[in-house]
């Protein structure tokens, strides 16, 4: 019986784990209620603890942050940074990949500058494994720290919670893939995002279903086996625009390979267009005019005015040559006088229902992944189409894309290679064993209103004993917070510590969760 099971051991269980150990440590000792040290769980499927999917073993070096260094100070980042140096960068340096020696290249300067300055790494998009490797070594000095102090013991388990239910004397028991089980009193769902929307089905060699899974080697694989076919170059079609394309068309530009055999690559996605990476530094400075007029009262408050504002503005700011970083630093604060104003129904209505039309307003993509873009787009091998891909079948030895664009008739092109970048498919259409397990018929958990999380308490609460952390918070409307989205690893920092001080004000209760 643990006191606490953490499912999910990327970034939302670990922060989480982290910060409920260091409050454990500040505080007199702490037991289960029966007087044993506390007993605590973490649970990964892959037995990546501490980094999981984005920033573990399966982020290849090439694979950037998409926040800069300046926004990334958690939990002392900064600090390891400086006193890690030679090992993280020594790490980087043995990496024999085009992507990453142009990384260092082009960043060459301040990475020099930074031994003596270093507040020269500020702007900087590292690469995920950097990260990864900061947050497996935080871990593991927490475990240890803890468990000097006799704050807590805690177990890192390799397998997959299959299955979550309510036991009659309260506590919670979580089947295991392997066959095990596990018995807590009070668990912490920590997930991350959900998987990649499937696509249409994909079949055939020439398909990537999960380009963070399969990644470049799937790329590489599908390359050694076109150089001994006949003919030419041949198409590689991308399903999205978001941040798995990018990297994508990041690791197509630096493999001479790879952009010998697919040309042209082809996006097709709902916006037609790449995200950008920097303001575009034209003046006047662009002024989202619209939404300004609204925080200054020039319109009724309310969530459809607001979103119609953004909207317009950043529709505005694309046809007069503006990037969404423009629009952003201009709409943003505006925004945010405008939705302090509305009331609470307006202020759950603009999170609940148009909460990812406003992030997708403002996305961005490291300076690296946009110059490869526009590299392969110079030289003619990229090509970028705005439409919806209908389906995806096999034709011969290719496949064939039927793709819809505005006109009345389907287009369709012919690939070589097709790769999955859909983005995350719906919360009630999930393919995760667990959360088809606690969201069915008289399950643990519910869909919140917006649809793309579960239905939380203001302390993130989804019943009794169990807790959500990350992105599965997405549609999150309450008084205290507000939350649309929950992919940034600076956001999902701020609301771990707030869970970890609901955990840590129940560590001694026992009673409340589940039995002592």
């Amino acid at each position: 019986m643990y006191d606490l099971v953490f499912i999910g051991g990327g970034l939302s269980g670990t922060l989480s784990l982290v910060y409920l150990l260091k409050q454990l440590g500040n505080s007199p000792r702490r037991t289960n209620g029966a007087g044993a040290e506390l007993r605590l769980a973490l649970e990964d499927r892959d037995g990546d603890f501490g980094a999981g999917l984005p920033y573990g073993r399966l982020a290849d070096p090439r694979f950037l942050l998409n926040e800069t260094v300046r926004t990334m100070d958690i939990c002392g980042f900064h600090d390891w940074l400086v006193r890690r140096r030679s090992c993280w960068l020594g790490m980087l340096q043995q990496d024999l990949g085009e992507a990453v020696k142009s990384w260092l290249e082009a960043n060459q300067q301040p990475l020099q500058a930074a031994a003596q300055d270093p507040r020269q790494y500020d702007n900087l998009f590292l690469p995920r494994c950097v990260f990864g490797r900061f947050m497996r070594e935080l871990l593991h000095a927490s475990i240890a720290q803890a468990q000097q102090d006799g704050a807590a013991s805690v177990d890192l388990l390799a397998d997959e919670v299959i299955t979550l239910t309510r036991v009659p004397d309260g506590s919670l028991r979580a089947g295991l893939r392997s066959g095990g089980v596990l018995s807590g009193r009070r668990v912490l769902l920590g997930l991350g995002s959900l998987p990649l929307r499937p696509a249409h089905d994909l079949e055939g060699p020439g398909c990537i279903h999960d380009f963070y899974r399969q990644g470049p080697g799937a790329l590489r694989a599908f390359c050694e086996r076109t150089k001994s076919s006949k003919g030419g170059p041949r198409r590689a079609v991308i399903i999205g625009s978001n941040s798995a394309a990018m990297e994508a068309l990041h690791s197509i530009h630096f493999d001479r390979q790879l952009c010998g055999a697919l040309h042209p690559v082809l996006v097709i996605s709902p916006s037609g267009r790449l995200p950008d990476a920097e303001p575009s530094h034209n003046r006047p400075a662009f002024e989202a005019q619209q939404t300004q007029q609204l925080a200054r009262g020039g319109r009724a408050w309310s969530a459809d005015n607001l979103i119609a504002a953004l909207r317009h503005d950043a529709g505005e700011a694309q046809r007069a040559a503006y990037t969404s970083l423009d629009f952003s630093a201009a709409a943003i604060p505006a925004f945010q006088v405008v939705f302090a104003r509305l009331a609470p129904d307006d202020q759950r209505k603009f999170v609940e229902r148009y909460g990812a039309c406003f992030t997708a307003l403002n996305r961005h993509t490291p300076p690296e992944y946009a110059n490869a873009g526009k590299s392969l787009m110079k030289s003619g091998k990229l090509r970028v189409m705005r439409g919806r891909v209908t389906a995806v079948e096999q034709h011969g030895d290719d496949l064939l894309v039927t793709m819809e664009t505005g006109s009345e008739e389907h287009e369709r092109v012919q690939a070589a290679a097709v790769i999955n970048c859909s983005g995350s498919e719906p919360l009630h259409q999930t393919s995760v064993p667990l959360l088809r397990n606690i969201l069915g018929q008289d399950g643990l958990a519910r869909i919140n209103a917006a649809g793309t999380g579960i239905h939380v308490t203001p302390d993130f609460e989804a019943s009794p004993g169990v807790f959500v952390m990350g992105p599965l918070l997405a549609g999150h409307s309450s008084e205290a917070r507000h939350i649309w989205n929950l992919e940034s690893a600076p956001r999902i920092h701020e609301y771990a510590q707030h869970v970890a001080g609901v955990l840590a004000a129940g560590a001694n209760s026992g009673e409340r969760d589940g039995p002592a």
